[in-house]
């Protein structure tokens, strides 16, 4: 046998295996492409085929980023994955596609000229408006499909929207795409479509063949309202459907009820089933069924369409708060949050296989039957037919996670309309009297500031020790010095433990990291798509935990020590801070710092917080011969200006039967600021509401301290009943209005 003969033998029979792995790769890699926001149509975050991603392992020294690609654009939407291709799409009207492994740009298009935000006076995002919401992909045809604003001429004037659809493999543009967005809307034709002041921020949903997209206002100008568009795959604009129909769209003021979502994406249960949330608008009248008359303007509600054989849109159930109308005066929105439907399999029972959750910019999470959401009003007494209702620590701006093993666990980042004093809360999953109920068991340490985004669980299914809760943080709504982390699914002695922290610049507000193949990818503001995972190119060679300086009055400072603990053998020669605020001392042992494996290396920083500041954070770059390695370091401003905040921006006891049980719930005043702040004046509500224990006038409250009061309901007659508190006080006034209903 010739010499090329055998190794052409042994080559083949080398090849074969390797033809072999590679094609189970491509399965596996199928299995786990992520196609749509979320990772999947109940708008979950749950990635239950991460077997690798551990407690265990991510602390292991092994895991870290494996690449930053910068991009031009900021990135609001969701990367995805799928045929071996990573699409990032950016507020510059780019589109990428990246490998997944390296991040190395494979393919890249621009598909037209951004709008300008700023010339309808909106600064939310800026400086432009390309992509925001996260594309859905097909994966038999291999398209992706997004929308994108642009002009219709120059670069300037009004603005468009399109379809995009193109091949993933390759960045073209499929045949019969881009598809203009305009027209009328189907369910009544004096309502035409206007892309200037429309935003499509909401993840697209494929369903039966046809691509929805849902739009609401750029920063309430007005007029505004919530639309939605379905395109089929083949590229034709199949409907306009408006959620506030019958309703003057040349109202001043503008129908309202925005459909934005916080970014999530429109949720599908079933073939041609959509649902999901809106804004502040005309909303429902009191004591309307969900399903028997589903009203024709849906602001603040929870709604569900159903595709028509003809892929129009017919909206059959809805629910909104039986206090809607408070919520709309005093802007908090339903829609600010998303729905989330729990994992049939896991979570539902025989009277209820489908539970839908809620969060509000209110504070109030709603549990709800998927089937039959509640109208509004429909519950005992008046109040919302819901399955549960209870109060979060703070409103919330996108959409739970679930994680269904150790008993099952939901996950929630709460905010405070931008200050930073939000928390992740985990609520465990339980049955009361064979009703579904959700219990608080538990807050990661440390505050979260608004713009922090939903978590997301990766497990290996439910097997107990193999979970993680992921979530970007930010201190605030500029986004800078984020981080992401992971922590612990299962809160011990009332605490989710931290296992991972790593700062990613500034990060897009509420748009959370996505999860393939063991690997995390995220997309930031400042135009950076990163990868993590195990075994990365750059080992870890410094670690160390994030410190939390806690709060800190204006005119004080505190101070702390970052410890940090050197894997291999090196020498430290920088240590640099990225916020003035914050100032390093001396280090231990002192710069240049030769350390050897395993010895630590300490940094004292102190924080000096300014006048106005709140959650504050920054990151430390430390330089070492074997390279760069970054830590954050938090802490929370307690502002010079005296302030008082309730802990709820609206307090709804809910509806009560005239004969039972009085309502009560218990409400905190909290003085959030370094000044102490005096109650000058006090006016409660007059009955049936009723307050008790709320510090009184002539009182004060001290720097950090709070009042608990509890406010009764005890109704002698039906009806619906709204009234507030009004505190004059040192710091300017302050109220927080009140609701119940009785019957």
């Amino acid at each position: 046998m010739s010499l090329f003969v055998r190794i052409s033998a042994i080559l083949l029979l080398v090849l074969l295996p390797l033809t072999a792995l590679e094609m189970a790769f491509d399965v596996l890699s199928a299995k786990a492409d992520v196609i749509t926001q979320s990772h999947d149509d109940l708008r979950t975050g749950w990635y239950s085929s991460t077997s690798k991603l551990t407690p265990v392992a991510i602390q292991s020294g092994k895991f870290g980023q494996t690449f930053a690609t910068s991009v031009v654009g900021q990135v609001y939407a969701q990367p995805l994955v799928a045929d071996g291709v990573l699409l990032v799409v950016t507020e510059a009207n780019n589109v990428y596609g990246l490998d997944p492994k390296s991040g190395k740009q494979l393919w890249m298009r621009n598909v037209g000229i951004p709008f300008d935000p700023q010339q309808i006076n909106c600064t939310n995002i800026v400086p432009s408006i390309g992509i925001t919401g996260t594309p859905v992909i097909d994966p038999v045809a291999r398209s992706a499909y997004f929308v994108a604003k642009t002009y219709v001429h120059g670069n300037s004037g009004p603005a468009q929207l399109f379809m995009h659809s193109i091949d993933i493999k390759s960045g073209i543009e499929r045949k019969g795409f881009p598809v203009l967005i305009q027209g009328k809307a189907a369910n009544d034709p004096s309502h035409t479509f206007g892309a200037t002041l429309e935003l499509q921020r909401p993840g697209l949903v494929l369903t039966r063949g046809v691509v929805y997209a849902a739009f609401g206002g750029h920063c309430d100008e007005a007029p505004y309202e919530g639309w939605v568009a379905g395109v089929s795959t083949s590229g034709q604009l199949k409907t306009l459907w408006t959620d506030e129909a019958g309703q003057p769209q040349s109202d001043p003021e503008g129908p309202g009820a925005g459909i934005w979502t916080s970014g999530v994406g429109l949720l599908s249960d079933g073939p041609g089933q959509i649902l999901f949330s809106t804004g502040n608008g005309k909303f429902p009248a009191l004591n309307t069924p969900g399903k028997a008359t589903t009203p024709k303007a849906l602001g603040q509600s929870v709604v569900r369409l159903t595709a028509q054989n003809d892929g129009s849109l017919k909206a059959t159930d809805f629910f909104a708060p039986y206090d809607a109308d408070l919520l709309d005066d005093y802007g908090s929105d339903v829609g600010s949050g998303a729905p989330m439907e729990l994992p049939p399999a896991d979570f539902g029972t025989h009277q209820y296989p489908r539970i839908a959750i809620e969060v509000t910019k209110q504070g109030y999470i709603y549990l709800l039957d998927a089937n039959n959401l509640g109208g509004r009003g429909e519950g005992i007494g008046g109040g919302d037919a819901a399955i549960q209702r209870l109060n979060l620590s703070g409103g919330m701006w996108g959409r739970p996670g679930v994680w269904p093993g150790d008993g099952g666990y939901v996950y929630m980042v709460s905010a405070h309309r931008g200050e930073g004093n939000g928390v992740l809360q985990a609520y465990r999953y339980l049955l009361s009297n064979g009703r579904p109920t959700l219990l608080a068991a538990g807050t990661a340490p440390g505050l979260f500031g608004f713009g922090s985004t939903s978590p997301i669980v990766t497990s290996a299914g439910d097997r107990s020790g193999s979970a993680l809760v992921w979530v970007i943080w930010t201190s605030g709504p500029d986004g800078k010095d984020a981080q992401l982390r992971a922590y612990d699914p299962v809160p011990v002695d009332g605490t989710l433990k931290l296992r991972y922290s790593f700062p990613i610049g500034t990060a897009s507000k509420f748009n959370s990291p996505i999860v393939y193949r063991d690997h995390v990818y995220l997309g930031t503001r400042d135009g950076q798509v990163m990868g993590f995972g195990l075994f990365a190119k750059t080992p870890q060679f410094l670690t160390g935990d994030n410190l939390d300086l806690g709060n800190v009055a204006y005119g004080k400072e505190a101070s702390g020590i970052l410890t940090i603990t050197a894997v291999k053998k090196q020498t430290i020669t920088n240590v640099t801070l990225d916020n003035d605020l914050f100032h390093a001392g001396r280090t231990s042992p002192a710069l240049p710092a030769r350390l050897l494996p395993g010895q630590q290396f300490q940094i004292p920083i102190t924080l000096r917080p300014g006048a106005s500041a709140n959650l504050i954070g920054m990151t430390v770059s430390v330089e070492s011969t074997s390279g760069t390695a970054q830590f954050g370091v938090v802490g929370f401003g307690q502002p010079a200006a005296g302030r008082l905040t309730f802990s709820s921006e609206i307090l709804s006891l809910g509806g009560a039967p005239l004969q039972g049980q009085p309502l009560s719930a218990q409400a905190t005043l909290t003085n959030t600021t370094a000044t102490p702040v005096n109650i000058l004046q006090e006016t409660l509500p007059v009955a049936p509401f009723h307050v008790d224990g709320l510090i009184g006038s002539n009182g004060t409250l001290a720097p950090g301290e709070s009042s608990t009061f509890t406010v009764r309901f005890t109704p002698d007659q039906a009806g619906y009943f709204k009234d507030k508190i009004l505190l004059q006080t040192s710091a300017g006034q302050v109220t927080l209005p009140i609701s119940a209903s009785a019957g």
